[in-house]
């Protein structure tokens, strides 16, 4: 139990560093009524791929940082938990990719921020994770997400002013690239029990009769066999 408590404390140290990350640029741009919106991505333009790096902090009010905050934490916590090996890989490539199908695909009349391209990453490699490699913990994370995120699909169209579904598209891809390519590693499927017989090679099976004997002197069950020639009207399967 302590061990698992350890894992779980260190699973949260990167989300809650990059929602910590999230509001202090907000409240800085509160406070020193900066506008950062030009840090965020804007396809097609080559200063616009500062927005990689830049964009997933920035945001442009409380209902939109809330909104990503909470998921960053919970879909982030069990990344670093279930792949701890590979979290800061995949948080790294999530970050490259994310911005560089944004910036091919967004519109390039305006400027795209926010970490909801990262929400998607996150919630589809869990999601495809858990079905792709049959493992009992990474499935019910995949229900976890379908349940508490479903709504996430809708995110990718264009429906709704304001929003910019292309970095929620972006990020439904490269969640599931990421989910293909590392299936290999992390945890994998559930071990199943097979039956070892190394040990008794040689060794010839026997039953044990208790409280009873065995009349030697028997006279021994014998078989007889009669063969009845097949019908002409007969077929064989």
């Amino acid at each position: 139990m302590k061990k698992e408590r350890q894992e779980l404390m260190s699973a949260l140290f990167l989300p809650i560093l990059l929602v910590g990350l999230m509001w202090l640029a907000f409240l800085a741009e509160l406070s020193g009524n900066f506008d950062w919106a030009r840090y965020g991505v804007q396809p097609l333009h080559w200063r616009g791929l500062r927005g990689i790096l830049f964009s997933p902090f920035l945001h442009g009010d409380w209902e939109h940082l809330i909104a990503n905050s909470i998921p960053i934490l919970v879909l982030g916590t069990a990344l670093f938990y279930f792949f701890r090996k590979i979290a800061w890989e995949l948080i790294f490539w999530q970050f490259l990719i994310n911005g560089l199908l944004l910036w091919t695909l967004g519109r390039p009349t305006t400027y795209h921020i926010g970490a909801s391209g990262l929400v998607y990453s996150l919630a589809f490699f869990l999601l495809v994770s858990g079905f792709v490699r049959k493992n009992g913990g990474l499935t019910m994370i995949s229900f976890i997400v379908i349940t508490l995120y479903g709504s996430l699909v809708w995110g990718m169209f264009p429906v709704q002013p304001g929003v910019s579904w292309e970095g929620h598209f972006a990020g439904f891809l490269s969640g599931i690239i990421l989910a293909l390519f590392f299936r290999k590693e992390g945890p994998q499927d559930d071990p199943k029990k097979v039956w070892d017989d190394s040990d008794l090679d040689g060794v010839e099976p026997y039953w044990e009769v208790e409280d009873e004997r065995i009349d030697e002197k028997a006279k021994p069950i014998g078989y007889r066999f009669h063969f009845i020639p097949k019908s002409k009207n007969t077929e064989e399967d």
